[in-house]
């Protein structure tokens, strides 16, 4: 698609505005909304006075992160909104620091199914996290000290400094940052269906296009369906689904192999109890529904049998498509999690290949000119079957 899907990507970015009430785009069937929002995830006690001072002397764990609690997220509305009572969840990738790839996914499928999509950001990505976390100048003095810390470092990148760090020193981060996305998910759609959010009338019903890690959160919220809030969703996972240990998250883009390590201990190598007594200090909220589904897509060979009895409910409301070449969230990985060990449970999975090179992380890529014409068609194989699923 590309140049249409690239020139529709650089006009979104060149006037994309995040504190913006309103964006009004030219030749464009959509307008972007954004609106506030404040996680009461750290209500009763501050990560600050958790996370004693890092040990290697940096920032990166030492400070409470205001633009994590308090931040903007947009919604790309249909001039023609032809379900004003429907909405779509759009939520992304694992150390994601910037919304411009996910402008023209909203953009097709708020404009294929008529109804408003929710771009909303992961704790601590995004419009999350500090803007120094994306600058390669104050980044690479990270990756300098990571180096001199070991000798076997691979896949480490400016890019993926901060969160190699945070979770190298502190892998129980990865839980507390998914409990916090998943607690303001909660308190979105509870805002929505109740009619207190402007741009959606009372009972809005609001489904899901989830890509990557966004689908492994995507996953846990369905299984533990807070207050049935779920029940009648659909999910439309792209390139995610498999239990958390079928996943490689080591990538220049992502993670060092040394956090993704670290990462990998910590869940594996202790008993659940300890992990457990580890994060119950946090004082998260609903901690027992978001701990029981966590532990549910952790393994392949753990709680198969709730796992299974749980898609084999949901499978006319779960689609998933992956990738031939997708290193990091693996084809033969979701297809053995969504359809269990004998293979018989029936969620919708197609597995593509495209006619040019991709990546996990950049799977519709946007500088090659000569295979513009290619991506193009490839991004729309896989939208159009998102946007027929969800309209």
């Amino acid at each position: 698609m590309t140049r249409e899907y690239t020139e529709m990507q650089q006009m979104i970015a060149a006037n994309f505005v995040a504190d913006q009430p309103e964006i009004k785009l030219e030749n464009c069937q959509v307008r972007i909304r954004n609106f506030q929002f404040h996680s009461e995830f750290r209500k009763k006690r501050s990560w600050k006075d958790l996370f004693p001072a890092s040990q290697s002397g940096d920032e990166l764990l030492a400070t409470s992160y205001p633009e994590n609690d308090q931040f903007w997220y947009p919604v790309f509305v249909p001039h023609e909104n032809r379900k004003p009572d429907e909405a779509i969840l759009l939520l992304h990738g694992l150390n994601e620091r910037t919304w411009d790839k996910y402008f023209s996914w909203a953009d097709y499928l708020a404009e294929h199914t008529g109804k408003p999509v929710i771009l909303f950001p992961i704790a601590f990505h995004m419009n999350r996290s500090p803007k120094k976390w994306t600058n390669p100048r104050e980044m690479n003095s990270v990756v300098r000290e990571r180096k001199t810390s070991s000798s076997e470092l691979k896949e480490l990148s400016f890019a993926n400094a901060a969160l190699s760090s945070r979770l190298d020193e502190r892998p129980e981060q990865f839980f507390l940052s998914g409990a916090q996305s998943y607690q303001d998910i909660v308190s979105l759609l509870k805002q929505i269906t109740k009619g207190e959010h402007e741009l959606f009338p009372e009972g809005t019903k609001i489904d899901f296009f989830a890509y990557s890690i966004g689908a492994f959160l995507s996953e846990i919220l369905f299984l533990s369906n807070p207050k049935g809030l779920l029940k009648d969703a659909r999910l439309f996972m792209f390139c995610g689904g498999p239990t958390f240990d079928q996943m490689n998250g080591a990538s220049k883009y992502i993670m060092d192999n040394q956090a993704f390590l670290s990462l990998r201990q910590m869940f594996f190598h202790k008993r659940n109890r300890e992990i457990r007594a580890i994060l119950k200090m946090y004082g998260i909220l609903r901690f027992r529904e978001m701990w029981r589904s966590f532990v549910t897509m952790l393994r392949i060979e753990k709680k198969q049998r709730k796992r299974e009895h749980f898609f084999k409910k949901y499978n006319q409301q779960i689609y998933s498509i992956a990738l031939v070449k997708d290193k990091v969230m693996p084809p033969d990985a979701i297809d053995r999690t969504l359809h269990g060990r004998k293979g018989d449970v029936p969620v919708p999975m197609e597995v593509l290949d495209f006619p040019f090179s991709y990546s996990h992380e950049n799977p519709f890529p946007v500088s090659n000119n000569g295979i513009a014409k290619d991506v193009d068609e490839s991004f729309r194989q896989v939208f159009s079957k998102a946007a027929a699923f969800l309209s």
